[in-house]
C-alpha cells in the first residue's frame, strides 16, 4: 500500500468515526418534544416492515376506485418500489414490485424510491425518485393495472436546475387541479436529506414549469430549524390546503410537522401544534420519524402513514388526526 493510499484510508476512517460521534450527539435531541401532539393518535406498532422485509420507507397511500387502500413503498434491500394493499390501513398484503431500478448501475435511476401515484380511469400514473452516485431526479411511469409500471421516458421529467435545488430532487407529491393540470410539490437540496420544499405545474405530467423559489424552508422552531423534506398535501376545500412534511431538528432527528395555506398554496403558515409525531423512547420509532403520506377520510379525519427509524431499521407506522381543524392554528 502506498503512502497516499494509506492516507486516504486513514482519512475515511476518521470521517466515519466523526460521523458516528456526531450522530450520537444529534440523537440526544430525539426526545425534546412529546411523541405526539394533542389530537394525534399514533398506532403503537409498525403496520408494515420487519426483519424479513428489511427497511421500508417513504410510503405513498391512496384510495383506489375499488375502495381499498394501496401503498407504494420504497424497499431499501433492492432499491425498488413495491405495492401493498389494505382494507383497514393497519394490515397490509404485498401485491408485487411496481418499479425496479435499472440494471445499469450508472443510470440515473439505478435505484428507485419515493413515489406517488394517481389513478385516472384505467390508467395509473407514477412519479418516482431515481438515484445514482449521490444525485436524485424525478421520473415518470405508467400502468394499466396499478401494479406493474413502465417508464415513459429514459430521462427524468424533472432535474435540479435552480440554485436552491442543490444536486437532488425527490419525494414528488402530485395532484390534479380543477382545470386538469398537474401540480407537484417536491423536496430538493442535498441527496442524503433534502433542504427545501418546492412547487411545479404541468399540463401533461411530463413537462413541468417550476416556481422560481421554494415554498417552504427551515423554520424558527427547533423541530424544523435544520431543514425540511418530503411532504404530502391534502385539499380541505375553498383554497385551503394542509401540508404534512418532514421537519429536521438536525441531520439525524426528524419529526412530522404541518403547515397550512388559505390561498391555494401561495403562502404557508406553520401549525402551532408542531411537531405532530416524533420519536418515542425505547419504541420501534425511537430515533426519527420521516415522510408522511396523508389521506383525508370520508368522516373528515386524516390518516397519516410514515416511516420511522430505530438505529438502522425503518418501518411504516400510522397515526390518526380526528379533527384537523384543531391543528389549523
Amino acid at each position: 500500500m502506498t503512502n497516499n493510499e494509506m492516507s486516504m484510508l486513514i482519512t475515511r476512517g476518521l470521517n466515519k468515526l466523526s460521523r458516528v460521534c456526531q450522530k450520537a450527539i444529534n440523537q440526544r435531541k430525539a426526545y425534546d418534544y412529546p411523541h405526539v401532539a394533542y389530537g394525534v393518535e399514533a398506532y403503537p406498532l409498525p403496520v408494515l416492515g420487519s426483519d424479513s422485509t428489511g427497511s421500508m420507507f417513504d410510503p405513498y397511500v391512496m384510495l383506489t376506485d375499488k375502495g381499498q387502500l394501496a401503498m407504494y413503498v420504497s424497499c431499501r434491500n433492492d432499491g425498488s418500489i413495491e405495492r401493498w394493499d389494505s382494507i383497514d390501513g393497519l394490515t397490509w398484503t404485498k401485491i408485487g414490485v411496481s418499479l425496479a431500478g435499472k440494471s445499469d448501475v450508472s443510470s440515473w435511476d439505478s435505484t428507485v424510491n419515493r413515489a406517488c401515484v394517481i389513478q385516472e380511469g384505467s390508467r395509473w400514473l407514477m412519479w418516482f425518485t431515481g438515484q445514482c452516485n449521490g444525485t436524485s431526479a424525478i421520473g415518470f411511469a405508467a400502468s394499466d393495472d396499478g401494479i406493474s409500471f413502465e417508464r415513459q421516458s429514459d430521462a427524468p421529467v424533472l432535474l435540479p436546475t435552480l440554485a436552491h435545488e442543490g444536486t437532488s430532487l425527490m419525494n414528488p407529491w402530485v395532484s390534479k387541479t380543477n382545470d386538469g393540470r398537474y401540480r407537484m410539490w417536491y423536496a430538493a437540496g442535498e441527496d442524503y436529506e433534502p433542504d427545501v420544499i418546492c412547487h411545479a405545474m404541468s399540463p401533461d405530467g411530463i413537462h413541468w414549469e417550476k416556481a422560481h423559489d421554494y415554498v417552504l424552508s427551515k423554520g424558527n422552531e427547533p423541530c424544523d430549524s435544520y431543514k425540511v423534506g418530503g411532504c404530502s398535501v391534502i385539499n380541505l376545500g375553498c383554497d385551503n390546503l394542509a401540508m404534512f412534511y418532514i421537519g429536521y431538528q438536525n441531520l439525524d432527528v426528524a419529526r412530522i410537522c404541518m403547515a397550512f395555506s388559505d390561498d391555494d398554496g401561495q403562502t404557508w403558515q406553520r401549525s402551532k401544534a408542531n411537531p405532530l409525531v416524533g420519536p418515542e423512547r425505547d419504541a420501534w420509532d425511537a430515533h426519527a420519524v420521516y415522510k408522511p403520506s396523508a389521506l383525508l377520510l370520508a368522516d373528515g379525519s386524516v390518516r397519516l402513514w410514515y416511516n420511522a427509524r430505530r438505529n438502522n431499521h425503518e418501518y411504516i407506522g400510522t397515526a390518526l388526526i380526528r379533527n384537523i381543524g384543531d391543528l389549523l392554528v
